[in-house]
């Protein structure tokens, strides 16, 4: 057959070539040779004529969804192609006979085009918009290869995540039925082994993701499997997935070394064909990475969880394992050569579609686009320098070693060339220097695999074996204790017990050569003696303390006792890559997406094993006690405990963390590392040089998480104002997770901003975004008030203290009924005759805009007229029939689960009521009700705007109605005060662009608290202050045009309602009445920003604020509310 020896069929070609004399004859000669070819991979070709471009052109067809629907050979006369013209002549052919064939441009790339002219060669692809070009070539046996891997493409289909997707995506035939052959085996296991490792797996994944068995139910109804064991179906469906990724790996890697091993797919198909045990043979082979060692790589099977399914073999097992193998033998691995941008990150885009997006966000996984990563390793400074070292210590599936890899390959042709010896050069510099560790096995594996197809030919070129650097290991935490001898030990936790190995053996670099030799003496079955005389051997004279030589002959024993029981195998593999991050050196660039998680979410044993690292790096520092009052997210201990451990001195970590992390309470002690680094000993320098906010780009497949970029370097110490860039992007839909990173600075707004702690030399409080010219003008306006704000009303149980009136009953005496049903939670409802003078207007989130407020419904409130809670037994002789509507809902109101409700009324539940409420809170106490009551307030809400990363202050006067105060509630904060004009006047202030821009800057939409007038300077009103009245009228002016404003809205709202299922005449009156309203509308709000630009001018003057400051301030709040034009 010709294709055992393609070398003896270049021959033939270029003896053909050679022989030829013109155009004609070349075209018949190398015909003939391609026809036998493509004959054995059962292509036909034809010569066609094309009617249109009145050529003729060499056409093979594939099948309808192969690699290459079609692979169109342009011959020229022989030598023709080295003269430029006559090649650009000829690939202005090919294109053409391209667009002919595809018809429309969605079918492009599936066309392979190929100019030959005897010596010289082309390729002609159409990717990412536009036709690629590889050539002109020399006709070598390398091209000569690709070209038979293209017509062997015709058959087959490409190996793209699409294409795998329709065979093994979670809805195919193939996953269910290996799904239930391991689920099924899994339920009642056969070996212990299996347990152990599952058991150990759900250690694991309990520490790399917000976990619950909860939010795995939502994945097993997903799969159809409602009443299956969540964590073992999990367990299953990442068994499955690491075994597709195994196989698929084992087919490109053995094309890209050149066949050394054959095809692996081909092995098990024959053997299962043959006998299940000959096929269970092979596996035990691929999955102990025997087989990957054959091809010269040592370590892509290690510390692998996955191939339990040995253990519990079984026919059903057997039969699913088959069909995997089978249906992947339909697949072209040669696509890692022929189009390698479909294999790019291939894992990373298959597990985004087996495990749904909604699922794997609720369990904290997020996958970086490729634009993102790209931006991040650019704001490093990484040019791709391969001698540089690069760390991702939270590597997932491997974007971003995938792109460092494709930098340096890029950086190593045009520094080093193309021979032999530079492309050794290029793949010991990339495997020694661009390295990741992920505490996911699923994710470890994934990396290995994209790793691999990322290196491409260049494995083709190593002398000796290749260790992926990409380890199964923690990046932040490492377990230290001290022998009887005082010798240190690193210690790993594990479902199979605790191992510890002795300091010295990895601070003297002799880890692998220990691990091999426990691994040697394992698999000889030694005894304890002659493994200390072997491992004595091994080291080659090197000495080891006494104390190191005990503590590993202890390793050894118990990892030779799991061997006994058939329970080790993977053990010296987890240990050997559990340890690696304290071999592995320190790097130039630390870069990636570490883990957003919140400390609270993760095991406590872990949360234990982490706290003194935030201690060490005076991360739990925040403004409030302790580490439980504020939520503190994985990300910051990311960030300081990897620039510490792995950066080198002058060296640059580049990370996406929450953009919240520098404005809220929980980021102040961070915020205070990026600004000193850690100032006791040993000193720790951090310089931050730049932040870029990306929130408005949602780069994570459509996730609302509120993404910031930080940029920092080991030296001397962050100097302030620190560069900020802002991204703005003009949709609500963020940018597309395929575009390219010049796709997206093309379309997104990109300002230039800086940040600066908006307390002055206390880098700990918020940041805020700002420029040095407006920074000038706002500091005027910064500063604490002698005004201070409170939340509303603080219930704990809404649904009983709101209430509907149902009618008077009497004077005085109302029928009511508690709403029952909020947003949170529904309780009974009770209805009942009450006082009138303990109901009051309630004022919530959804009935108060700027300048405007609304109230719906009541709310009972048991409080006199300073609003204190009554006492019981005033009040049950004051207002009894108030008392007995509560007593109704005690159950309910004792139940409460706030605090301080939770704690102080669960005497309630222990003593009969009469004890109870002599000794403790009252059952229907509220909080806050003191301030709530007064008869002006200044309010706004907690959350407002939307989700940007700003917040967005619109406040409003909370006035008195019908001689009653409007009671505001929990959402809303407010500034109590004594008088409407006082109200007012406040408001003016804080609605103006000076304000609104403060806030925004330091702020978080879901977070305006009570600290605004902590944080803006409001001079005390005074009434004989001509400014401070003109500001209250104005004010006042603005509430009486914004109610016009929200009464219009509502009206034309109302008509557009209307006109569903309306025609004729009436619809037109219809339209005609809301085209009238809107321009109505417009002109009421053009009043509107008239009284507000006033307003803006005169609070300027308040505060002795410059023209051009105010400028550079109302230009630069469009900026932060995204609205410039």
């Amino acid at each position: 057959m010709l294709l055992e020896n393609l070398e003896q069929v270049y021959e033939r070609i270029k003896l053909a070539a050679k022989q030829a004399s013109n155009e004609e004859e070349l075209r018949h000669n190398v015909s003939k040779v391609l026809d036998e070819i493509a004959r054995e991979f059962g292509v036909s070709g034809r010569l066609e004529k094309s009617t249109q471009l009145l050529e003729s052109k060499k056409v093979f067809r594939g099948r309808i969804d192969a690699l290459y629907g079609g692979v169109i050979i342009e011959y020229k006369s022989p030598g023709k192609l080295k003269e430029k013209q006559a090649f650009n002549s000829a690939l202005d052919q090919v294109i053409n006979y391209i667009k002919s064939e595809a018809k429309s441009e969605e079918f492009y790339p599936y066309y392979l085009g190929v100019l030959f002219d005897g010596s010289t060669i082309a390729f002609v692809r159409y990717w990412g918009g536009s036709f690629k070009v590889n050539g002109p070539l020399p006709f070598t046996f390398e091209a000569f290869e690709h070209l038979v891997d293209a017509l062997r493409g015709l058959t087959r289909k490409p190996l793209d995540a699409e294409m795998l997707l329709r065979d093994f995506g979670p809805k195919s035939r193939i996953t269910e039925e290996v799904l239930r052959a391991f689920y099924s085996a899994l339920e009642s296991p056969k070996s212990d082994r299996t347990e152990m490792l599952f058991e150990d797996w759900r250690r694991i994944f309990s520490q790399v993701c917000s976990y619950t068995p909860e939010k795995l139910k939502k994945l097993a109804e997903f799969y159809g499997f409602k009443e299956a064991d969540p964590e073992r179906l999990t367990f299953a469906l990442h068994t499955y997935y690491t075994l597709l990724m195994k196989l698929i790996v084992s087919e490109i890697v053995s094309v890209l070394s050149e066949g050394l091993t054959g095809s692996v797919l081909a092995r098990l198909n024959e053997s299962y064909l043959s006998d299940v045990e000959s096929f269970r043979f092979v596996l035990t082979e691929l999955e102990d990475g025997g087989l990957f060692r054959q091809l010269g790589i040592r370590n892509f099977l290690e510390a692998d969880y996955f191939a339990w399914y040995l253990e519990e073999w079984s026919g059903e097992v057997a039969r699913a394992v088959y069909e995997i193998t089978k249906a992947l033998m339909d697949y072209e691995p040669a696509t890692v050569e022929q189009t390698p941008e479909r294999v790019e990150d291939l894992f990373k885009r298959l597990y985004q579609n087996l495990v749904p997006r909604e699922i794997r966000h609720s369990l904290g996984e997020y996958f970086t686009p490729d634009w993102l990563a790209e931006l991040t390793l650019d704001e490093a400074g990484y040019d791709g320098n391969p001698e540089k070292r690069v760390l991702d210590p939270a590597c997932g599936s491997g974007t971003f070693l995938v792109l460092a890899i494709k930098r340096a390959k890029e950086w190593g042709l045009r520094h080093w060339g193309t021979s032999a010896d530079a492309q050794l050069r290029l793949l010991e510099s990339i495997t020694s220097n661009i390295v990741g560790i992920d505490l996911n096995p699923l994710a470890v594996l994934a990396a290995r695999g994209n790793y691999l197809i990322a290196l491409g030919k260049l494995i083709r070129y190593r002398v000796d074996d290749i260790t992926i650097p990409v380890y199964l290991a923690d990046s932040i935490t490492v377990s230290t204790k001290t022998s009887a001898r005082g010798g240190k030990r690193i210690a790993l936790k594990t479902v199979a017990g605790e191992f510890e190995v002795p300091k010295e053996v990895i601070d003297s670099k002799l880890m692998d050569k220990v691990f091999q030799a426990i691994e040697d003496g394992l698999r000889r079955n030694m005894k304890k003696g002659q493994f200390i005389v072997y491992l004595h051997m091994k080291l080659g004279g090197k000495r080891l303390s006494d104390d190191t030589i005990d503590a590993i002959s202890v390793l050894y024993e118990k990892l030779w006792k799991l061997e006994q029981e058939g329970k080790d195998r993977i053990w010296t593999r987890v240990l050997r890559n559990a340890f690696a991050p304290l071999t592995i050196g320190n790097f130039d660039f630390v870069i990636g997406n570490p883990p957003w998680i919140n400390w609270e979410s993760l095991p406590e044993n872990y949360r234990e094993l982490t706290k003194p690292l935030w201690e060490y790096y005076g991360l739990e520092k925040g403004s409030g006690k302790g580490m439980g009052r504020v939520k503190r997210d994985m990300s910051m201990l990311f960030v300081a405990r990897t620039f510490d451990r792995y950066l080198k001195p002058g060296g640059r970590l580049a990370f996406l963390v929450p953009f919240t992390l520098f404005k809220t309470q929980a980021g102040a002690g961070f915020r205070r590392f990026l600004t000193y680094g850690r100032r006791r000993e040993p000193r720790i320098p951090v310089k931050l040089l730049k932040v870029h906010d990306l929130v408005t780009l949602y780069p994570f497949e459509g996730a609302t998480t509120r993404t910031g970029l930080l940029v920092i370097e080991k030296t001397e110490k962050t100097e302030f104002p620190v560069p900020l860039i802002v991204w703005n992007w003009p949709d609500t839909r963020g940018a597309d997770v395929e575009a390219t990173l010049e796709e997206v600075k093309e379309k997104a707004a990109i300002h230039q901003l800086v940040f600066m702690p908006i307390e002055e030399g206390k880098p700990e409080s918020p940041w805020m975004m700002t420029t040095v010219k407006a920074y000038e003008g706002l500091k005027k306006a910064l500063g604490s008030s002698e005004y201070r704000a409170y939340a509303g009303v603080f219930t704990g149980l809404d649904g009983a203290y709101w209430v509907e009136i149902i009618r008077e009953v009497a004077p005085g005496r109302v029928l009511i009924q508690n709403v029952g049903k909020t947003m949170k939670k529904s309780i009974k409802r009770v209805q009942k005759v009450v006082e009138t003078d303990l109901i009051f207007p309630v004022l919530r989130g959804k009935n108060a805009k700027k300048w405007y407020c609304n109230p719906e419904g009541w709310i009972l409130l048991p409080i006199d007229k300073n609003g204190d809670i009554i006492p019981p037994s005033e009040l049950k002789l004051k207002y009894p029939l108030t008392y007995d509507f509560f007593t109704a809902l005690l159950d309910e109101l004792i139940s409460r689960n706030a605090e301080p409700f939770k704690t102080k009324l669960r005497i309630y539940k222990e003593k009969p009521i009469e004890i109870a409420e002599r000794s403790g809170m009252p059952f229907y106490a509220v909080l806050n009700s003191q301030v709530s009551i007064a008869p002006y307030k200044v309010g706004w809400k907690h959350i407002s705007g939307a989700i940007s990363g700003k917040a967005q202050l619109d406040v409003f006067v909370i006035p008195t109605l019908q001689d009653k105060p409007m009671i505001p509630t929990h959402g809303i904060m407010h500034i109590p005060t004594s008088s409407e004009d006082e109200a007012h006047y406040i408001a003016s202030i804080l609605n103006s662009t000076i304000a609104r821009f403060i806030v925004a800057s330091y702020g978080l939409e879901v977070h305006i608290t009570t600290d605004v007038p902590k944080r803006i300077y409001i001079p005390t009103f005074d009434p004989s202050n001509q400014l401070h009245l003109e500001l209250a009228e104005l004010s006042k002016k603005a509430h009486e045009i914004a109610k016009e404003k929200y009464e219009l809205l509502d009206r034309i709202k109302s008509l557009k309602k209307s006109l569903k299922g309306t025609r004729g005449e009436e619809r037109k009156r219809i339209k005609d009445e809301i085209r009238e309203l809107e321009e109505e509308l417009a002109e009421v709000e053009k009043k509107l920003g008239e009284v507000e630009k006033e307003i803006d001018e005169k609070v300027a003057e308040l505060y002795g604020i410059t023209w051009e400051e105010l400028e550079e301030i109302e230009r630069l709040y469009t900026v932060l509310m995204n609205a410039e034009p």
